[in-house]
């Protein structure tokens, strides 16, 4: 489990609160935090890896299961799940899920928070992992947090990651027993191949902060990168107050030693009410170029702040071009308005994988709808396009990786060769994808009923890609439907 101070980066919404709406009770629904679809992106059981949720207990009005594993479909306290309220202390609330493919899970990683009451809190987790050999859940980790959870300056939050008894399956279950008399609070469940979770590369333990435009009085900017040392906000970074709007904030700090970074997320809130105060409208990442003694420029983007109950709380991630370097920079520019107030920053975090990426397929290159019939020999060549993009190299696709499947089926097929051509024009060569019609049906893959395949793989430049299409089943005397081109979700 990472160093305690690393759970300070979710205890911030707390302090925003009680600093714009010095409210004095709290709502039904209320949330430190909310998910972006990429907000994890490296564990093997999110949603933007196939995993889908095939049932759950009852959840609170407008909250959607899916959202434990990454998603951000929930209505109310989007990227979080919350179970329904009204059932007594000591329910069993439950999720269960499959994954795209069997995988093998040695650890895990929870969030979660509770109110001060502290209700929407959970006495006991436990996780299950299917044994197809003998019908049965097999339990592989329980704990029993303390209550309050602990982690943050408010005690009102839990991140726990640890090693579970290694597992390999495709459907699993989590368990959360009730405390008190509102449904649990989940803000992210995700299930790790390795033995730790992935390393965040930015934490506080190993950089040093080198310089900054001018922070608010007892900010420290460590807070940026895991730590809590600063006041009045731990584990926030204040800029200095009093500049006008369009003014550029700035930090610089230095890693232990030369890492790459291929993406990094960030996140961030604003104060209210009306006109935002501590908000930023424009983010800029840089590496330093020690050959040519310069910053070079690795992201720029005006973000949206739209998380959270309140709308007033920003989620950010994305990949970065790779650099190798030990010294970085980071530039927030002050929204305008009538705001004089320095931006606030939660937490800013570096990570050595990329995050993974939608690609467009195309099942059966150039013909449209994508038939595929039963009743052809088990032979039959079932080729599939893959379109290269700036982040995605089609003809670099690793095939030993490569895997084929309807996402509601437990099967999957892996191509037996690769062809490559400019399918779109685009100046780019990208990927044509070759599998027996026959071994998708017989590992099954696929069915009379398919009317999509995913396509999951990695690059052998280390990047996860991920991509879809429609089907139209014939063949078969019923099932499958669904014409057109339908391409990557």
């Amino acid at each position: 489990m990472k160093h305690a101070m690393t759970s300070a980066r979710f205890t911030h919404f707390s302090h925003t609160l009680a600093a714009s709406l010095a409210l004095a009770v709290f709502l039904p629904v209320f949330s430190a935090t909310a998910a972006e679809p990429q907000r994890s992106g490296f564990d093997a059981w999110d949603v933007t890896l196939g995993s889908t949720i095939t049932t759950s207990s009852l959840l609170y009005p407008g909250s959607n299961a899916g959202d434990l594993l990454g998603g951000s479909a929930s209505s109310v306290e989007r990227g979080n799940v919350i179970f329904r309220d009204g059932l007594p202390d000591g329910t069993v609330h439950s999720v269960e899920w499959q994954t795209a493919a069997p995988v093998t899970v040695r650890s895990f990683r929870i969030f979660a928070s509770h109110d001060f009451t502290p209700n929407r809190a959970f006495r006991q987790m436990n996780l299950y992992a299917f044994d197809a050999a003998s019908s049965a859940w097999v339990l592989i980790y329980t704990v029993n947090p303390t209550i309050p959870y602990g982690d943050g300056s408010t005690g009102a939050w839990l991140i726990l990651t640890d090693s579970v008894t290694p597992v390999t399956s495709d459907q699993f279950r989590a368990e959360f027993v009730q405390h008190l008399n509102s449904g649990p609070r989940i803000i992210e469940l995700d299930g790790f191949e390795t033995e730790t979770a992935p390393d965040e590369l930015w934490d506080a333990l190993g950089v040093t902060v080198q310089a900054t435009s001018g922070l608010r009085a007892g900010s420290n900017g460590l807070d940026m990168f895991g730590a809590s040392f600063g006041s009045p906000e731990p584990g926030n970074v204040l800029f200095q107050d009093g500049q006008p709007a369009g003014f550029t904030h700035s930090i610089v700090w230095k890693s232990a030693a030369p890492v790459t970074v291929r993406s990094f997320s960030l996140s961030a809130s604003y104060d209210l009410p009306s006109p935002p105060q501590r908000a930023f409208s424009t983010v800029r990442l840089f590496g330093w170029d020690a050959a040519s003694a310069s910053w070079t420029l690795l992201f720029e983007h005006d973000p949206v702040y739209d998380a959270g109950p309140f709308g007033n709380t920003l989620y950010l991630s994305a990949n970065l071009p790779p650099m190798q370097t030990d010294q970085w920079r980071a530039e927030f520019v002050q929204a305008g308005g009538m705001s004089f107030s320095g931006p606030r920053v939660w937490d800013l975090e570096g990570y050595a994988q990329a995050f993974p990426q939608a690609v467009q397929i195309d099942i059966k290159p150039g013909v449209s709808p994508n038939e595929i019939n039963l009743k052809a020999k088990g032979k039959t060549d079932l080729p599939v396009g893959v379109f290269s993009t700036a982040i995605i190299d089609a003809t670099r696709l690793d095939l030993s990786t490569v895997t084929l499947g309807d996402p509601r089926l437990s099967g999957v097929a892996s191509p037996t060769s690769i062809t490559f051509s400019d399918l779109n024009g685009d100046g780019r060569m990208d990927g044509v994808l070759h599998f027996m019609q026959g071994q998708l049906i017989s590992n099954g893959a696929l069915n009379s009923s398919t009317t999509e395949l995913q396509l999951l793989g990695v690059t052998l430049d280390g990047a996860q890609f991920y991509g879809s299409d429609s089907v139209v089943i014939s063949g078969s005397g019923g099932g499958g439907g669904g014409g057109g081109k339908g391409k990557n979700r």
